[in-house]
């Protein structure tokens, strides 16, 4: 939602804020199915979740078996940009 002015009509403060309170009590609900309690201290992510919950195996990095040895896949880390890898396609 844009509170700015859309279409020549400007936004409203009250409009920006039934809207917020819409999306937060949308999410809410979404994680309260999920997860079967409105108590956010047990909306824990962990990998043995079922679907629909977060789980960290979906953000798993995964690697390119070359030759004969493979890599596990590994949990994802935020790597500054100095230490990314760059991958170059064999000829």
């Amino acid at each position: 939602m844009y509170c700015g002015s859309t279409n020549g009509s400007p936004g409203t403060l009250s409009r920006c804020r039934d809207a917020l309170r819409d999306a937060l009590d949308t999410t809410i609900a979404q994680l309260t199915a999920a997860y079967g309690t409105s108590d956010p201290a047990q909306w824990t992510c962990n990998t043995n979740n079922p679907p629909g919950q977060c789980n960290p195996k979906n953000d798993y990095i995964h690697f390119q078996a070359v030759g004969a040895q493979s890599t596990d896949p590994m949990h994802w880390i935020n790597r500054p940009t100095f230490q990314q890898v760059v991958q170059f396609p064999l000829p």
